[in-house]
């Protein structure tokens, strides 16, 4: 049966040059593999290893492949793609926190015991350490920016969707759970001077806290009310409208290691600390802080939005007209409160993705989720408090528009969900063409030791004549 659900593994592992792919024959001790300038080292392929046998277990993953042999394949690919990535002036600007380093440096002294004893066991002074792990990070990078590159040029259509569809075997399609759609109207309870003067002191006294050498990212951590809490604040983003407009005009502002002032925001006040900036995109920390409200705020909004329910139930007003009039979601509002679904949109960045239905038990607030599952198509909710996407309590009432009952996977109701696997078989097979045809333009080599390695890829063993020698043993079997 073919799944529906794809897993992805990201592995920052690699040693090597950083000039052009030129042919690199002189091979270094403990080196499994090159490709272009770029070596796999033995302690690389060890720890892919390692990451793919944890990753198997914790997610009950199975292959026809040895997870040392998945791992070979994988440290291949991607220094094939970082090799052409280099070649494209992919490679420009790349930018790595000095956080991650320091995590990782951290973890390997605690699995050795001490930083002595890691620098014993490697060789390596921590410095050097530093700069290894940060080249592996900037690699890795590169190389997931020359496969994006490449999936961004393939394209599909309704046409492609429905061949694929037609070729699945349909009595082994899983069943999907029920689904929703819905409109909503959403108020919030004014924030009172009184309150946003309290949080402004709160960052004021955050902000003179890490002014005297505290860590931004310790205090996110404990005092921030963004989902970012959980890395330290940090976020990353690219120029030109992924942030709000107040926020990123703070970050191009500042200078890296600069603290902001007190910047506010439709979601709230924020301080930000720039990690780094580059042409594309940039890094940054924050702090963000939202006003609290009151019982009788509270109770005040919940009141007018149940008159407002009580409109349209008396048709006096019908459910768009009212989102228009009342509703203070923009995002929403002007549609007649239609909620979209955008979680494909922002995982592939692709719009088709979009989509107007929900599972329900996967909508973010419980209590939304509770509200609209007892309801009638066409009927309207009583007032409840819930959180919008950008993580701010809000008050609703929403109305029920279409039911999904449980079904098989369907080109009528599932089509963004086939389309996403029909996209992924084409990238799968495309991108396997170029890897195919890359390799033949690239210097290869793989130690002998490595060639009893099965890779789907046979490719990988036609570059060199030790190599050749195996593919020769390979097909003759």
């Amino acid at each position: 049966m073919r799944r529906f659900i794809t897993a992805f593994i990201v592995i920052f592992a690699a040693l090597g040059g950083s000039n052009l792919c030129a042919q690199q024959k002189q091979i270094a001790e403990e080196v499994v593999a090159i490709v272009g300038n770029r070596q796999v080292s033995m302690s690389e392929l060890h720890e892919t290893t390692e990451r793919i046998i944890n990753f198997r277990r914790a997610n009950g993953v199975t292959s026809d492949l040895q997870p040392a042999e998945e791992a070979l394949e994988m440290l291949l690919n991607q220094k094939l793609y970082a090799c052409y990535g280099q070649t494209d002036s992919l490679d420009k600007d790349l930018k790595v926190d000095e956080t991650d380093i320091q995590n990782r440096i951290d973890e390997m002294v605690e699995r050795a015991g001490s930083l002595r004893e890691l620098e014993r066991v490697t060789g390596k002074a921590i410095f050097q350490l530093r700069e290894d792990y940060k080249r592996d990070l900037q690699e890795a990078q590169l190389a997931n920016s020359m496969e994006m590159k490449l999936k961004r040029a393939i394209r599909i259509n309704y046409r492609d969707v429905a061949d694929f569809y037609e070729q699945l075997n349909l009595d082994s399609l899983p069943m999907m759970p029920p689904m929703i759609a819905y409109s909503q109207i959403v108020m919030v309870p004014p924030a009172t001077d009184e309150r946003r003067f309290a949080v402004r002191q709160e960052l004021l006294a955050l902000r003179e806290r890490i002014l005297a050498g505290e860590k931004m990212a310790v205090l996110a951590r404990l005092y921030s009310e963004d989902l970012s809490r959980m890395q330290g604040g940090e976020i990353s983003a690219k120029w030109g409208g992924e942030n709000v407009a107040a926020f990123e005009d703070a970050v191009r502002q500042l200078n890296e290691g600069q603290i902001s002032e007190i910047i506010e925001t439709e979601y709230g006040f924020h301080i930000i600390e720039v990690v780094s900036k580059g042409k594309d995109d940039y890094v940054a920390r924050h702090i963000l802080r939202k006003p609290q409200f009151t019982e009788e705020e509270k109770v005040k909004v919940t009141r007018f939005l149940d008159s407002v329910a009580n409109l349209v139930r008396t048709n006096e007003l019908n459910f768009a007209q009212a989102a228009l009039r009342f509703s203070e979601d923009v995002e929403t509002r002007n549609n007649g409160g239609i909620a979209f679904n955008i979680m494909g949109y922002k995982q592939t960045g692709d719009i088709n993705y979009a989509s107007r239905m929900f599972i329900l038990d996967q909508i973010a607030s419980p209590i939304e989720s509770r509200m609209l599952n007892r309801l009638k198509i066409g009927e309207v909710s009583a007032p409840f408090e819930s959180m919008d996407n950008k993580g701010n309590r809000v008050y609703k009432i929403v109305k029920l528009d279409e039911q999904i009952p449980t079904h098989k996977v369907s080109m009528e109701y599932d089509y963004n969900l086939i389309r996403g696997e029909a996209l992924n078989e084409k990238q799968n097979k495309v991108l396997g063409k170029w890897i195919s045809d890359s390799i033949k333009k690239i210097y290869v080599y793989i130690a002998p030791e490595y060639l009893n390695y099965r890779l789907k890829n046979d490719g990988w063993y036609t570059q060199n004549s030790l190599s050749a020698q195996r593919a020769q043993q390979r097909s003759d079997k």
